[in-house]
C-alpha cells in the first residue's frame, strides 16, 4: 500500500512538471490608456517551442510623432489574478511611436535558474530604423495591420566566463619586479643559463 502511495505521488509530482505554463501578455500606453488589456496568452510546455495566440491585434491609441509616449508591456500568470500589475511582474516597454512602423516584433522571455518561471521580459521590433527624434524613419500609421508577425523564444541563465589566467609580471635577473616602461633583460641562452666556465671569474 506504501508503495503504491509513493509511485502515485511520483507520477503526480511528474505529471505537474510536465504540465504546460500559461501567461497572459497585458499591454497599454499610458499616457492615453493607462488601464491594462490583454494582447495575448503565450503557453510554455518543457522540451517545445513557445506558443503565441494573439486576443487582440490592437494596439491602444498612439501618437506617431510623440516620441516620449511609451507602450507597455508585462506578463502574468493566466490562472491568477490576471489584472493585477505590480513591482513584481516582468515588464518592459519601448517608445510608443515604434509601433507606427509596423515591423516583426521578438518577444523574449527570461527565465530564472530553474528555467521553470520567467522572471523577465524584452521586446524588440525586428529591423527598427529611428531618426533624430527617436521615432521610426518610415511613414508613420495610426493603426496595425495583420501583417506584422510575433516572434517569442526563451533566454536562459548563462553562466559568465572566467577570464584567462594573467602570468606572472616581468622581472629583472635578480627578481625585482620592472617599472613601468623599463625594458626586460634579454633572455640568456641555454648555455649562459647552465655552462660552467672556469676561466670566466663571473661564473665563480
Amino acid at each position: 500500500m506504501k508503495v503504491s502511495l509513493s509511485v502515485g505521488a511520483l507520477l503526480a509530482v511528474t505529471a505537474a512538471a510536465a504540465a504546460e505554463t500559461s501567461y497572459l501578455l497585458l499591454h497599454r500606453t499610458p499616457s492615453t490608456s493607462p488601464a491594462w488589456s490583454e494582447r495575448a496568452k503565450i503557453y510554455l510546455e518543457p522540451g517545445s517551442a513557445p506558443r503565441y495566440e494573439e486576443v487582440t491585434s490592437k494596439v491602444p491609441k498612439i501618437d506617431a510623432g510623440d516620441a516620449r509616449g511609451i507602450y507597455q508591456l508585462a506578463l502574468v500568470p493566466a490562472d491568477g489574478n490576471k489584472k493585477v500589475v505590480d513591482d513584481s511582474t516582468p515588464m518592459t516597454f519601448a517608445k510608443a511611436c515604434h509601433l507606427s512602423a509596423l515591423l516583426n516584433e521578438s518577444i523574449t522571455l527570461h527565465l530564472d535558474e530553474s528555467r521553470q518561471a520567467v522572471h523577465g521580459i524584452s521586446y524588440d521590433l525586428i529591423g527598427l530604423e529611428v531618426g533624430p527624434h527617436g521615432c521610426p524613419l518610415k511613414s508613420p500609421s495610426s493603426s496595425r495591420d495583420s501583417s506584422p508577425t510575433v516572434r517569442v523564444k526563451l533566454a536562459t541563465p548563462q553562466d559568465a566566463i572566467s577570464p584567462p589566467p594573467r602570468g606572472p609580471p616581468p622581472t629583472k635577473a635578480d627578481g625585482t619586479p620592472l617599472k613601468e616602461g623599463e625594458a626586460p633583460p634579454k633572455e640568456k641562452s641555454f648555455v649562459a643559463k647552465y655552462w660552467y666556465c672556469e676561466s670566466d671569474p663571473a661564473q665563480r
